[in-house]
């Protein structure tokens, strides 16, 4: 049911959400699709870094996979619990969505996917207020992941996750909402998820 809540806003930028099932052979082919998003609420060893080098945008929210993406260290920390805000480290960034300094994600405490070793080319979004870990940040295509290697498309680390979605402040969703824009390469469209999209922009498969 929680994800039902974020494929419903994914679907509100403008994009058509095609599901698989974790259980699927993987990689799921990805023929025709403008990304990949993976939720959350996935058991890791299923998808470990078999998305690795996908040509296409990857957008992730299961912290589990990155040290096999090789965008963070071997044992860093995938969830956080106790949260109810996020700090903007680089208001600058498009996923800022405008927005600076701690921002309220939740009205009570919720667990956020996080990372507190991520590695390469990292451009830096927020951090958790309690423990100061990442937990939204993005990678350029052509940035060098942790072994040095170039990213063949942007790659993303949201923060959403099953017990964050149905009760997340409209800044919150501004967040994840640019994430899902910047990491597609939306970035400078306006696209209200207020109102109804005129246009879609692809194919994501999750």
């Amino acid at each position: 049911a929680e994800d039902e809540i974020i494929k419903a806003r994914i679907e509100r930028l403008g994009f058509v959400l095609e599901p698989h099932s974790q259980n699927e052979a993987q990689p799921v082919n990805i023929a025709g699709a403008a990304g990949v998003y993976i939720f959350e609420t996935i058991s890791s060893g299923n998808v470990v870094g078999l998305y690795k080098n996908i040509p296409i945008p990857f957008i992730t929210a299961e912290t589990y996979i990155l040290d096999e993406m090789q965008l963070a260290a071997d044992n860093h920390k995938h969830d956080i619990a106790g949260q109810t805000s996020v700090v903007i480290v680089n208001p600058k960034h498009q996923m800022a969505a405008g927005l600076n300094g701690e921002i309220k994600i939740a009205p009570s405490d919720v667990w956020i996917m996080a990372t507190c070793a991520p590695g390469g080319d990292v451009q830096i979004v927020a951090k958790s207020k309690v423990t100061d870990c990442v937990c939204l940040a993005g990678y350029e295509k052509g940035a060098k992941d942790m072994a040095g290697n170039a990213l063949p498309a942007r790659r993303v680390i949201t923060f959403i996750s099953r017990n964050s979605a149905p009760i997340m402040t409209d800044e919150g969703w501004r967040l994840f909402d640019n994430s899902i824009l910047w990491g597609m390469g939306r970035e400078k469209a306006a696209v209200s998820p207020e109102g109804s999209a005129a246009i879609t922009w692809g194919t994501l498969k999750y």
